[in-house]
C-alpha cells in the first residue's frame, strides 16, 4: 500500500463525513439518541389508540370511560381493532393519560419518562392527541 494519495484521502474524508451524516438529527441538530425511537413509537401509539376510540365512539355512540375498556373491547374484536399491546404504557413504563372531556371528546397524553406532566426537556416532553 502505498503513500496516502488524493484519492484515497478523499474517499476516507467521505466516509467520515459520510458516517456523521447518518448519526446527526437534522430536525433538531442534536445527535440521534434512543429518545428519537421512543418519541416515534409514542406518536404510533397515540394514532392506534385515536383511530380504536373513533371506532369505539362509532360502535358504542360514546367514548369509553376508561382505557382498560377500550383494550378490552379491542381484545375481544380483533377483526374491528388492528392489533395492538394488552396494556396502555408508553415506552418509559409509565402508562398514558386518558382523560375523557364529554362523552365524544377526550385527550391521550403521554407524559415522558419523568411520568409527570408539563414535561418539555427531550425524554420528559409531553406529547398529547386530542379525540374530537
Amino acid at each position: 500500500m502505498g503513500p496516502w494519495t488524493f484519492t484515497r484521502i478523499v474517499v476516507v474524508a467521505g466516509g467520515l463525513l459520510l458516517g456523521l451524516a447518518l448519526l446527526y438529527d437534522c430536525t433538531n441538530g442534536v445527535v440521534c439518541s434512543p429518545a428519537k425511537g421512543r418519541d416515534t413509537k409514542v406518536r404510533s401509539d397515540l394514532a392506534w389508540f385515536a383511530e380504536a376510540l373513533t371506532k369505539y365512539r362509532g360502535e358504542f355512540g360514546q367514548l369509553p370511560e376508561d382505557l382498560e375498556a377500550l383494550l378490552v373491547t379491542a381484545a375481544e374484536n380483533p377483526d374491528v381493532y388492528d392489533s395492538f399491546a394488552d396494556d396502555a404504557t408508553d415506552p418509559w413504563g409509565n402508562p398514558y393519560v386518558y382523560e375523557r372531556l364529554s362523552p365524544t371528546t377526550a385527550v391521550l397524553r403521554c407524559l415522558g419518562a419523568d411520568g409527570i406532566p408539563g414535561g418539555t426537556e427531550r425524554d420528559d416532553r409531553d406529547i398529547e392527541r386530542r379525540i374530537e
